[in-house]
């Protein structure tokens, strides 16, 4: 992953500008600026200034950790008042340098009254704290101002030079030997001192990384985190390319003209918005493959959730029309943002749904009897609703959506493979018939009772989706009596009896697991619609 950022990095340009590259954006959406005029030495106040596209890269910001005295940056996280004096320290200490003085001079003369108007101020632990310069009637910016440029980059690519020679492990070069790819990467922890437990506490010579390597690699991870970064569930996801530059060039200037042409940026970089379009664009490049890493962020921490690497186009391809044909059949794409809530019922929800998508996207295999459970599990959450049917017929189709997707992905294991078709020959086995059908009557009668009692007292009888065997016989037969007792016995519904009828004595002794057998009837109650199709086109005209 971090030689393919590499790469990515230098098919993009041969030397990024290493100020660009070494900063980030802060996740922070305002600032409050110190101003400073260099000319006259004086303290200006402090600005309140938002951060968009347009500027987010002149504030040379770059996230220092609690345990630094000093920032990197000429820009800080802020925090609450309580801790105003500490992170003021940081943010002046970057300026006790040689080239910066007569700033750092102008900032620590006036401390008490900078510190006043900041405590004046809201949201603090919202915002970042910067410098704005003025000089010749400019206001500039921390990377407008060449002597802080050249600082903010020194503090960020310098090593301890006493440290032993190692060679650089992207391109060979010898180099100080310094542990110092943890601080590009936090998840990489292999490289910090002491971490593995068979080498000493110095562990200078793990990994070595030249200055020129250095700069690239920032420069891929400010390029992914700008171009090719969505948020995912809660976590951050990157795609990262691998292939020629002008497919690379070609991916994020369609992502870029989505976001003018169609999406907000908000809707844009949410994957789980825009899912489909974000494959389709990707699936064209047949030049290209994608690693998919999802990240967590937490504080200063970083955590590789999901790791999905070299994903061809074809693959996304294939998502993409099982997803549509799907869409078609059923009226609801499958996307990850309808599977997610199916895995959310039982502790583990998020390593179940991420070990899900890696086979989604990598074809690996994914149990069918753990799906059906988180499925079923989440089924029976229905019966808590007041308008049972209602939600069981929502839940229950997209349920079924979910269910044909992964069937024609090829993903499910475990079980005799299923083929799905419409309406009364939906499974490839009588007693799966049978109980889908039963699902489908008991529905027609709950929604006889809805509509005439405003009520639905046969839902008591479904023992919240824990049915076994017998308890869908004996509920199969109740249907039948409640249907002549109402008088809804009619033609259609014969036949319909007559078909699950027949398919339970075709099944002879069959058995069935739980939560497969509960999942087929709930499908039933939410197609129940289409199985009494006739009667329902007759009630709308």
């Amino acid at each position: 992953m971090i030689e393919k950022i590499y790469e990515l990095s230098k098919s993009l340009t041969d030397s990024p500008p290493p100020h660009i590259a070494l900063s980030r954006i802060p996740r922070r959406n305002f600032s409050y600026a110190v101003t400073i005029d260099i000319d006259s030495n004086e303290y200006l106040g402090v600005r309140t200034l938002e951060i968009g596209e347009e500027n987010s890269e002149k504030y040379l910001f770059r996230e220092t950790p609690g345990n630094l005295s000093i920032s990197k940056s000429p820009s800080i996280n802020l925090q609450k008042k309580e801790k105003l004096d500490r992170v003021f320290k940081k943010f002046l200490e970057f300026f006790n340098n040689e080239k910066t003085k007569h700033i750092y001079d102008i900032i620590e003369e006036n401390k008490e009254r900078i510190l006043r108007d900041l405590e004046e101020k809201n949201d603090l632990e919202k915002a970042i704290l910067t410098l704005l310069v003025r000089t010749k009637g400019e206001e500039l910016f921390p990377s407008e101002v060449d002597e802080i440029k050249e600082i903010f980059v020194e503090k960020n690519t310098s090593v301890d030079n006493k440290k032993s020679v190692n060679k650089c492990f992207l391109c060979g070069k010898e180099v100080p030997s310094f542990p110092v790819v943890n601080e590009i990467f936090r998840f990489a922890s292999f490289d910090k001192p002491g971490f593995t437990p068979s080498l000493s506490g110095d562990a200078s010579g793990i990994l070595g990384i030249c200055k020129d390597c250095r700069i690239h690699l920032e420069y891929g991870r400010r390029f992914i985190e700008e171009n090719l970064s969505f948020k995912f569930f809660g976590d951050t996801l990157w795609i990262i390319p691998s292939g020629d530059r002008e497919s690379v060039k070609r991916i994020v200037k369609t992502f870029r003209k989505m976001e003018k042409d169609i999406y907000s940026r908000q809707e844009l970089r949410s994957f789980g918005k825009i899912e489909r379009k974000i494959e389709e664009r990707l699936k064209d490049e047949e030049s290209l493959s994608y690693d998919f890493i999802v990240m967590h962020f937490e504080n200063q921490a970083e955590k590789i959730m999901l790791s999905m690497n070299e994903i061809p186009p074809s693959r996304l391809s294939k998502i993409v029309v099982e997803g549509e044909e799907v869409r078609k059949s059923l009226g609801i794409d499958p996307t990850l943002a309808v599977i997610r809530p199916f895995l959310k019922s039982k502790g583990g929800k998020t390593k179940a749904f991420y070990e899900l998508v890696r086979c989604i996207y990598t074809g690996s295999k994914y149990s069918k009897f753990t799906l059906l459970s988180h499925i079923v599990d989440s089924l029976r959450e229905t019966f808590k609703e007041n308008d049972i049917l209602k939600h069981i017929s929502i839940k229950g189709k997209e349920a079924l959506a979910v269910y044909m997707y992964l069937r024609r992905l090829d993903v499910l294991k475990g079980g005799e493979k299923v083929e799905i078709d419409k309406y009364g020959d939906f499974f490839n086995e009588p007693w799966k018939k049978a109980v889908f059908l039963t699902g489908a009557m008991a529905a027609y009668i709950m929604k006889y009772q809805q509509r005439e009692r405003n009520s639905t007292p046969f839902s008591k009888k479904l023992k919240g989706l824990k049915m076994r065997e017998r308890d869908v016989k004996e509920i199969f037969k109740e249907i039948r009596a409640k249907a002549i007792q109402y008088g809804i016995d009619d033609e259609e519904f014969d036949k319909i009896s007559e078909y699950a009828a027949e398919s339970f004595l075709k099944s002879g002794d069959w058995k069935a697991d739980l939560e497969e057998l509960n999942f087929i009837f709930s499908v039933g109650m939410a197609m129940h619609e289409r199985i009494f199709r006739r009667r329902y086109e007759d009630e709308k005209e």
